[in-house]
């Protein structure tokens, strides 16, 4: 068990957490618009492989959700790099992250996405136009290659091995077609 624990704190990448690599990652500020594809590869790896575990990718999903949802327009660079890591994950992360996020195991990446696409970033305290439209722009496409990806997601079945730690065992039918016999 507590082997186990190691392995999803550590995520098989040294002696560094995963959460450690997302916040390389996210927090790296301007210098992820000019980063070499070799430099921003290097910071992608720990992050790509640990969407490979299922403890790895709800850690993944969780600091997506806050970075999507920085309140702050000062911090666009970490919303930035949110959507470039969401945009990597769907290119080269573990197809069973699109599957999930389909399936609703995580936030709706989808309506983030959306909301980013139109927000105002300066009436969240940014005054940089270059920013809130490079932000815009990129929401826009991301939301493009999301919608694809999830529409193929929706083809796909969810391994059993997934190991996400609950069973769904939830109807989703209506409620008039449910059984109120109680066994």
């Amino acid at each position: 068990m507590v082997d186990i624990l190691l392995r999803a704190v550590a995520c098989h990448r040294g002696d560094e957490p995963l959460g450690i690599h997302l916040k390389r990652f996210t927090e790296c500020g301007k210098s992820l618009v000019d980063m070499t594809p070799k430099r921003l590869q290097q910071l992608l790896h720990p992050i790509l492989e640990a969407s490979y575990e299922a403890v790895g990718r709800q850690e993944i999903m969780k600091h997506l959700c806050g970075c999507l949802s920085e309140p702050s327009g000062k911090k666009w660079h970490r919303i930035f790099a949110g959507m470039v890591l969401t945009e990597k994950l769907i290119n080269q992360g573990s197809d069973d992250l699109m599957v999930e996020t389909f399936q609703g195991h995580h936030f709706d990446l989808v309506q983030k996405v959306s909301l980013l696409e139109r927000s105002d970033s300066a009436a969240r305290g940014c005054t940089d136009k270059g920013a809130q439209l490079m932000l815009q722009k990129k929401a826009m496409d991301l939301r493009t290659t999301l919608r694809l990806r999830l529409k193929k997601a929706s083809c796909e079945e969810l391994p059993q091995n997934a190991g996400l730690g609950f069973k769904d065992t939830l109807s989703t039918c209506s409620l008039s077609c449910m059984s109120t016999s109680t066994a």
